[in-house]
């Protein structure tokens, strides 16, 4: 179960990776052929799922927000349906393109984990699955402690 004390709690014990610190829909600049983030100064080492998750709290309030701006005529919709679509790809992409490092890396150091896991490819599959699931809970909760903030 998700708590904001254990959101907090996990962001001050968890130094997994340099992150951004300030992600938001505004520090990403995407065009077709690249995407650049912005506004580096508040990177730290903390919990990757911070980030990810304050990207998508920050589309999740949006998508909350549109019926707000709807007026007749613009309901909106098709823009919440991006936004939504935006949410789902954020995720989906992040998630295809990490295990694909750590399969290309899988014959590192072990850093991460013992190099025992990286030999056994069953056993690496159930880390990385039991990785991916905690990761995205992170960001959940995360998500939820930017929105609430």
């Amino acid at each position: 179960m998700w708590s904001y004390a254990g959101s907090l709690s996990r962001f001050c014990e968890r130094a997994q990776a340099l992150i951004h610190g300030d992600l938001h829909t505004g520090s990403v600049m995407d065009t077709p052929n690249s995407t650049q983030v912005i506004d580096p100064e508040f990177a730290f080492y903390r919990p990757m799922g911070f980030d990810i998750g304050a990207f998508v709290g920050n589309l999740i309030l949006a998508f909350f927000a549109q019926d707000g701006h709807a007026h007749e005529g613009n309901d909106r919709k098709e823009y919440k349906e991006w936004i939504w679509r935006t949410i789902e790809e954020t995720w989906t992409l992040f998630q295809q393109k990490f295990t694909a490092l750590w399969h290309q890396h899988k014959d590192g150091s072990g850093e991460a984990y013992l190099a025992e896991i990286y030999n056994k490819p069953e056993l690496q599959q159930l880390v990385q699955e039991k990785f991916m699931k905690d990761l995205f809970h992170d960001t959940l909760g995360f998500g939820a402690a930017k929105m609430i903030r």
